[in-house]
């Protein structure tokens, strides 16, 4: 299949997958929030925020290790991306424990002079804080086989497992309206099997299916490459976590002043413009392989061409889905 085909194709199943999963949880949302009602849906994302947001850190983790593992491919070397994959695995796992290490660290301090968090349901959250907590584990050590699937440009795969996980959190909705335990942490609970369930899948596929994804490293161990893939890795991630902070840091500010019920509601509008913003997202993650892959090869004049193309539509999709919630706010205060 020519790149140019499997760009459009990718595209449009990424889309196709996007346009499911919208629907899919903009209606779980409502029925997990009918079933928890506000006070408990506020502390869910309120302590859930970090973890949700990490899906920025995930995500920028992802381009960093892909970028490697494209340009290893766009090269031929095999060998090469052998080390790539044995050396993010290493260096997610060690950042997955320093982020557990954190997050319990900053969590007592959190709970005892910060959170305003009705004190009959402080058990809860702390239940809720740790499953959270292994769920943000899992999430970062997921990184290497998230960026081999993307770099293999298997675009399938993904769709088929984002619209797996939306269904799985469908599901537990649904549960969740007819459950008699404790609502709140059986969503948490429920939540944080997904995500091992998610990072099984792709394992198991990425072994059957990549020679790269068998781990041995002591074999492929660089130290020199871990030095550079932290280095390079580094700065997205101090650009996603500096997101994740402004998010959560606004969440905790209206916990403290005004409580979870606001916490709830913030929680809904964060998911409604992380929505949005795939649409620019999901057709960079389609071309960003083949931008990487075409340096790889040595054809710069292909990857500025494809870099350019990625930055006008991505600007383009963006604008569009900005100005008009601005277009119609204005046509109605002057019409309406």
């Amino acid at each position: 299949m020519q790149a140019a085909n499997r760009v459009v194709i990718n595209t449009g199943t990424l889309y196709g997958k996007m346009l499911i999963t919208i629907v899919i949880s903009l209606y779980s949302t409502r029925l997990v929030l009918n079933a928890l009602g506000a006070n408990d849906f506020g502390i869910f994302n309120l302590i859930s925020g970090v973890i949700a947001m990490l899906s920025f850190v995930n995500m920028a983790m992802t381009l960093s290790t892909q970028r490697y593992m494209s340009y290893s491919l766009g090269g031929g070397d095999d060998d090469q991306l052998k080390k790539v994959f044995n050396s993010s695995v290493l260096l997610h796992f060690v950042l997955g424990l320093l982020l557990v290490l954190i997050f319990e660290m900053v969590g007592i301090y959190m709970f005892g002079h910060v959170l305003n968090i009705p004190q009959d349901r402080v058990g809860a959250a702390q239940v809720i804080f740790h499953l959270m907590v292994v769920s943000a584990f899992f999430t970062v050590i997921s990184v290497p086989y998230d960026a081999v699937i993307n770099a293999r440009e298997n675009m399938m795969l993904v769709a088929i497992t984002g619209i797996l996980e939306s269904l799985l959190k469908l599901g537990i909705a649904i549960y969740l309206q007819y459950a008699a335990t404790d609502k709140l942490v059986l969503f948490a609970a429920f939540s944080a099997g997904i995500t091992v369930a998610m990072l099984l899948i792709k394992r198991f596929y990425c072994l059957a299916r990549y020679e790269e994804t068998r781990l041995r490293i002591r074999k492929y161990f660089s130290k020199d490459l871990l030095k550079e893939m932290f280095g390079y890795g580094g700065w997205n991630m101090f650009g996603a976590v500096s997101v994740v902070a402004r998010n959560q840091g606004i969440a905790m500010i209206l916990n403290v002043f005004f409580g979870t019920v606001v916490n709830a509601a913030y929680g809904i509008a964060n998911q409604v413009n992380a929505q949005l913003s795939f649409f620019s997202v999901t057709m960079l993650q389609s071309l960003n392989p083949q931008i990487i892959k075409s340096e790889g090869r040595g054809d710069r004049e292909r990857m500025l061409r494809l870099a350019m193309i990625a930055s006008k539509f991505s600007f383009s999709l963006l604008a569009f889905l900005r100005y008009r919630p601005l277009l119609k706010c204005r046509l109605y205060c002057n019409y309406g």
